[in-house]
């Protein structure tokens, strides 16, 4: 739409793009400036915040279509390489949210009563991190159907 995949190229550290170019930055740049330019407007609030939310669902849009573009032209060995990093990234989550489940249930003990409190439960971040972990779980099951159809 209005970025160009040349001016970007796939990111080592983290989720997304890196910038390759002068471009590239000035793109950035350009998006820094309108939202600056539409917070420091007299307009309400609430007005705003919706032409953030519509500017910002633009730019996405056109930030997952650069991605798509960048990162099919990746060779072979590079795309197997984006894909065991994505795969130790996912390990890493995965162990990170089930450790904070376990301390956050063993910080909710109750002193010298049962072994463990199902209070826990009730905790809205519980729920959350529980939601991530099956969300990742349903994300992964219904890419490898979508794959193995294809194949």
């Amino acid at each position: 739409m209005f970025g160009k995949p040349e001016w970007f190229t796939p990111r080592k550290f983290g989720w997304g793009l890196g910038v390759r170019s002068w471009q590239g930055f000035a793109y950035i740049a350009v998006i820094a400036f309108i939202i600056s330019a539409v917070w420091a407007s007299p307009i309400a609030k609430d007005a705003k915040m919706l032409a953030s939310i519509i500017f910002l669902a633009v730019v996405a849009l056109d930030f997952i279509d650069i991605m798509r573009t960048v990162y099919s032209r990746l060779d072979e060995r590079e795309q197997k390489h984006q894909l065991i990093a994505e795969r130790n990234a996912s390990f890493v989550a995965v162990a990170a949210l089930i450790a904070y489940v376990i301390l956050s249930m063993l910080s909710n003990m109750p002193a010298k009563t049962t072994p463990f409190s199902w209070d826990i439960m009730w905790n809205p971040q519980w729920f959350v991190l529980m939601g991530l972990l099956v969300l990742m779980g349903v994300t992964k099951g219904v890419t490898l159907l979508v794959l193995e159809r294809e194949n």
